[in-house]
């Protein structure tokens, strides 16, 4: 189960795929380092030509030298992530003040002699 919905919130996770594009030989490098990467790790991640990209996306620039595409890469809404982070932490910290006040009577009592 996705942690945004234990706590209530629907942090809008969807498969959406990602597609990197390079416009010159340092970012073609830095993008076969992440195709390596995504390999390495068992994604399934395609190398782009100019041609594919455009075939995906017309209106991409002609001066692209080329890209990847992962097409199981995931995307969250980041507010509402952090927004359920925040009530997690609350609703945690909730829990660890009303467990620690429960210590403090016992220790309290068992210092009187009571337990």
């Amino acid at each position: 189960m996705c942690y945004g919905k234990k706590r209530g919130i629907d942090i809008e996770y969807f498969t959406t795929g990602l597609v990197g594009v390079a416009r010159n030989e340092q970012e073609m490098q830095d993008l076969r380092k992440k195709w390596e990467w995504a390999q390495s790790l068992g994604q399934k991640v395609e190398w782009l030509t100019l041609g594919d990209l455009r075939e995906v996306e017309p209106m991409l620039s002609e001066s692209l030298l080329g890209g990847i595409y992962i097409p199981g890469d995931h995307q969250v809404n980041s507010f509402k992530v952090t927004k359920a982070f925040s009530l997690g932490a609350k609703m945690r910290e909730m829990l660890s003040r009303s467990q620690k006040g429960r210590f403090d009577r016992r220790w309290s009592d068992a210092r009187r002699g009571r337990i």
